[in-house]
């Protein structure tokens, strides 16, 4: 199956389940509140109906922050960073449950928690095979970049040295979006291919990208692209709204929701085509098999 097959069909997939996508942004939105909750909370209990936060606003200073940081050292980074994986760990968590549902409501229809819940496990397991794919990606960027500084040295003002920085971003970006792409496909041979195994999905996701590597990445280039426009779009509708009347921050508001959605259904999107590519190879695959 070519890309632009895949494409279509992909589309015409997501558009008969187009209530997936509504799904899983009330669910999604759902989860962030109950994260973020408590401290909006807080936030608007000691400053709901006083002038303190336009104050606040207009007075603040941005030298403060470096001065907050150098006075408690990394004091104030622990608790800085035990929420940033709290958080992190939760969103993941909420992620992967919901995933696992969606791909499963595009491969055959069905209850979408139903399926979250019998793929969550699954899910879980994948993510933990996926580790250290990533964390390798990371150590070849760790070591390119110990390697130039072996070679110019220390000096940040070196041209080679910021050239090589720009390399090692461009290499890095490359094998994560490989992983990623891989471990994409992975999950959805999970589900796909009736729960077989984290190990045995990655494997044979790793084979269907060397079999049809190309398209595939034609496919997911043209998916960010029509992403990238529709996400362009509502960032450009975003920007006109002022925060100056309750009027204008709800617009912002819906606006900025739009963008949360947009981001959704472009995943879905990605999903719902690779799922097709992904159907149509294991097709041609059986149909091989029976014609020999």
């Amino acid at each position: 199956m070519t890309a632009l097959e895949a494409l279509r069909r992909g589309i015409a997939a997501l558009w008969r389940h187009r209530r997936l996508c509504l799904c899983l942004y009330f669910a999604t939105t759902v989860a962030a509140l109950l994260i973020a909750g408590p401290a909006m909370a807080v936030a608007f209990q000691s400053l709901a109906g006083s002038a303190w936060p336009r104050e606040m606003a207009d007075s603040l200073d941005p030298a403060w922050f470096s001065e907050l940081i150098a006075a408690h050292g990394t004091g104030l980074e622990a608790p800085l960073l035990v929420s940033a994986i709290g958080v992190g760990a939760v969103s993941l968590v909420v992620y992967l449950f919901l995933l696992g549902g969606a791909l499963e409501v595009l491969w055959n229809g069905g209850a979408l928690f139903a399926a979250c819940g019998r793929n969550f496990a699954g899910m879980i397991r994948l993510a933990l095979v996926s580790l250290p794919f990533y964390l390798a990606a990371l150590a070849v960027n760790y070591g390119l970049g110990a390697l130039g500084r072996a070679i110019w040295g220390e000096g940040s003002q070196a041209a080679p040295l910021i050239h090589w920085a720009w390399l090692r971003a461009a290499v890095l970006l490359c094998l994560l979006g490989i992983v990623g792409l891989q471990f994409d496909y992975a999950r959805i041979r999970l589900v796909f291919d009736d729960r077989p195994g984290a190990l045995r999905a990655t494997v044979t996701a790793w084979r269907f990208l060397l079999a049809s590597g190309s398209r595939a990445a034609a496919l997911y280039l043209m998916v960010c692209a029509i992403a990238g426009v529709v996400f362009a779009a509502c960032l450009g509708i975003s920007f006109p709204f002022a925060q100056r009347s309750l009027l204008q921050v709800g617009l912002l508001l819906m606006a900025r929701q739009a963008m949360v959605l947009t981001k959704i259904w472009s995943r879905l999107l990605f999903y719902s085509t690779a799922a097709e590519m992904s159907r149509g190879s294991r097709s041609r695959a059986g149909a091989e098999i029976a014609a020999g």
